[in-house]
């Protein structure tokens, strides 16, 4: 998968003594981190204000949020002390802490006096276990939409081999949700029963290494993220992270990040690498630039040790046609971690630089490009301490992003399975959502998204969709909850000769010159174990 990590030792010799957390990462809803923690909500050790519906409604946190949860319960609230006898949820904290290492070394968190604190010193040996079932019925509908009942499951297990070493299992079928189809607008991913299976090796200077299957999502919005995002199943990859100092001139606080996957698509093996680097100038502010490929040639993997555009200039017209090189830049402002600002700029099959004949060398020729496309996004959100929540987001794509010259290579995990943001090319997007704590027990959240296409064009027409509803928390495990959802998608204007073969059709594409129109009130009862 991967054949050689030397970039990733040469920046180590840099100087990786620095800590720097990457806390503006949202952690994918998907991902076993975000069970862990809620996990421990449930079993009551992370104060009485953290329930573990908090982890699976209306609200996503960032790594940086986590963090400051486990802090708040294992150390503000003495949550590590009660946590001793309870042999798998040590366990769980200590998985998690290990996973947010770097965070919570951020936040003045002495690691090994923790974990002390939480199993006197001695390794339990135990694996923690936790999981989620979710029925939910359709009580009633209007439209399209039809009655029904489903039942989505999360089962979450993992040890802690030592204080560095760690293994996660994670199974669901979470992304058959009703909610994330429509949200999608594509139906039900093909998502491998087996979410995320790995694992990881946290180091004591903030070294990580991971190998497996897992969920990832570079960047702050709730939405998702306009490079790589959690929209699309788990990838099989290797993923090395460090942070590293460059000097009191360039800076100490940045942070690598490279992983390496392959995977197969609606048409064949894949290759596909990313890579970022970050650099915090402050508590305040944090900066960063990512890149990734998508290759149908196995050669590619060349690239491994090497900026990618770099080596995307440096080869011949062949591989100018098969190898998708895409880039974002990063701003993100944060006021403490429930106070953010943050913005994405994305470049979508971004150009040879050394295009044209060198030393008797073809490197690539402008013609057999596509033009540059670019998407962007905004988001603002908040969290007070009165249970209020509120984040807003507008994000663009213009109407060729995601696409590539050559299919193979196009931004997508499957058909129409965006690799980037879900709302995919020609679009402008505002979304938002709204939280509000009415009293100890009950919440109440909104929901609203517009996603606009002037043409109505490929690969879908606009839509709106406004949803509202309480949750309850009956107990410190259990919580019920009651939605109103209404739905609606413009006609889709273009007829299609024949559908596309294999993977998911977007919704509209069968029902051409048909507005699509759901009204209706779910009910939802969670338990958590």
């Amino acid at each position: 998968m991967i054949k050689r990590l030397s970039l990733a030792a040469a920046l180590l010799i840099l100087g990786a003594s620095a800590v720097f957390a990457a806390p503006t990462d949202i952690v994918p809803q998907g991902a076993a981190l975000n069970d862990y923690v809620a996990a421990l909500a449930a079993r009551g050790y992370l104060g009485d204000s953290v329930h573990p519906n908090d982890f699976t409604a209306d609200l996503l946190h960032t790594r940086a949020q986590l963090a400051k949860i486990l802090k708040t319960g294992l150390i503000d609230c003495d949550g590590a002390d009660q946590l001793r006898g309870d042999a798998s949820s040590v366990a769980l904290a200590d998985l998690a802490v290990n996973d947010l290492r770097s965070e919570l070394i951020e936040q003045d968190v002495d690691i090994d006096a923790l974990l002390s604190s939480i199993h006197l010193g001695k390794k339990t040996g135990a694996i923690g276990y936790t999981g989620t079932l979710q029925p939910e019925e359709r009580i009633k509908s209007g439209g399209t939409a039809r009655t029904g009942s489903m039942l989505i499951y999360r089962a979450v297990t993992g040890e802690a081999l030592s204080p560095h070493w760690s293994w996660t299992l994670s199974a669901s079928n979470w992304a058959q949700d009703w909610r994330r189809n429509t949200y999608n607008d594509v139906g039900a991913h093909s998502f491998q029963g087996l979410n995320e299976g790995y694992i990881q090796y946290s180091g004591g200077n903030g070294l990580e290494i991971s190998a497996g299957r897992m969920f990832e999502r570079w960047g702050p919005a709730m939405r998702g993220a306009e490079l790589i995002s959690d929209n699309v199943p788990a990838y099989d990859e290797i993923k090395v992270a460090f942070p590293f100092s460059l000097g009191a001139m360039l800076g100490k606080n940045w942070r690598y990040t490279q992983f390496a996957s392959t995977f197969n698509d609606y048409e064949g093996k894949r290759y596909f690498e990313g890579r970022r680097i970050e650099y915090e100038f402050s508590q305040l502010w944090n900066v960063d630039y990512e890149e990734a490929f998508k290759s149908s040639y196995s050669g590619s993997l060349a690239a491994t040790p090497m900026p990618f555009l770099v080596f995307k200039g440096t080869n011949l017209d062949y591989l100018d046609s098969q190898f998708n090189y895409n880039a974002a830049l990063g701003l993100n402002y944060s006021a403490g971690p429930d106070t953010r600002l943050y913005t994405q700029y994305f470049i979508d099959d971004f150009r040879s630089p050394l295009a044209g004949d060198f030393l008797g060398l073809s490197l690539g020729h402008s013609n057999s490009q596509t033009p540059r496309r670019i998407g962007y996004l905004f988001g603002a959100s908040t969290h007070t301490g009165t249970g209020t929540s509120l984040t807003v987001e507008y994000a663009f794509a213009d109407p060729t992003s995601n696409v590539f010259q050559n299919n193979n290579a196009a931004w997508e995990r499957g058909l129409y399975s965006y690799i980037g943001m879900p709302n995919g090319p020609n679009t402008q997007e505002l979304s938002g959502v709204f939280g509000q704590d009415l009293g100890e027990r009950l919440r109440l959240a909104v929901s609203y998204r517009n996603r606009l296409r002037h043409d109505n064009s490929f690969p879908e027409p606009a839509s709106r969709e406004i949803s509202a509803g309480p949750y309850y928390k009956l107990d410190s495990r259990q919580s019920i909850g009651i939605q109103y959802v209404d739905y609606r998608q413009d006609p889709f204007t273009a007829k299609l000769s024949a559908l596309p073969v294999g993977g998911n059709v977007p919704l509209s594409m069968s029902n051409y010159g048909t507005r699509i129109r759901t009204q209706e009130v779910d009910a939802t009862y969670q338990v958590t174990f």
